[in-house]
């Protein structure tokens, strides 16, 4: 038998405090942990199964391509977001699968996200903007997600998304400023940004590069 909570993940980011970590991984009850051998020596004596990402990367490509078998229902969990905890210990928000099937309303009437899409988002992967628009749509679609390394500098995202191909670039207002004022170009394959918010705020209004729609 299967257990009713099938696929779940977490995400854990570099950003989250180590304590807060640890308090997620016994919290969650997670069976594995796919990390980095950078951050290993902090999951030492973690009580779960440990897959180091450098490991799976040099093999990763010889693997097949087809989809699992599906043994998920949509009301089974997919994925789980710990609040803050500013009010006191996080807590622990379980999302069903269907919550990710009910997003691609978005994909034509927001973004008209396709199959052949490279997404590039610029915000932090610890907020579920970055996580829905950044990863899980992508992926619904079998889309490319594009994921800047830890520690890009804002400005530099433009240069990333014209090197790799980025057709949907996505961020929060802040980001698009921080990028629009760096006095980037077009990157050549890009359709439109993707922002979770009026840009044309007290601010002032940004205005986009020729040929870039938001």
């Amino acid at each position: 038998a299967h257990s009713p909570v099938l696929a779940a993940m977490h995400v854990i980011t570099a950003t989250d405090a180590l304590n807060r970590s640890r308090y997620v991984i016994e919290d969650a009850g997670l069976h594995l942990l796919l990390t980095q051998r950078k951050f290993v020596e902090h999951y030492q004596d973690v009580p779960c199964r440990r897959l180091l990402l450098d490991d799976l990367e040099p093999v990763l490509p010889q693997q097949p391509v087809d989809n699992l078998i599906n043994r998920c229902g949509v009301y089974n969990t997919a994925y789980i977001i710990y609040t803050s905890g500013s009010s006191g210990k996080p807590r622990a928000v379980m999302h069903a699968h269907r919550a990710i099937l009910a997003r691609q309303m978005m994909f034509d009437g927001w973004y008209g996200l396709t199959a052949s899409d490279r997404l590039m988002h610029g915000g932090a992967f610890n907020w579920t903007f970055t996580l829905g628009t950044g990863l899980m749509d992508p992926w619904t679609l079998g889309a490319t997600a594009l994921i800047p390394a830890e520690g890009t500098a804002i400005e530099q995202i433009p240069l990333l998304a014209a090197r790799h191909g980025a057709t949907i670039l996505a961020g929060a207002p802040g980001i698009f400023r921080r990028m629009l004022r760096a006095n980037w170009a077009t990157p050549a394959a890009l359709r439109h940004g993707l922002d979770r918010a009026d840009l044309d705020t007290a601010e002032g209004a940004v205005i986009l590069p020729d040929g870039t729609r938001i």
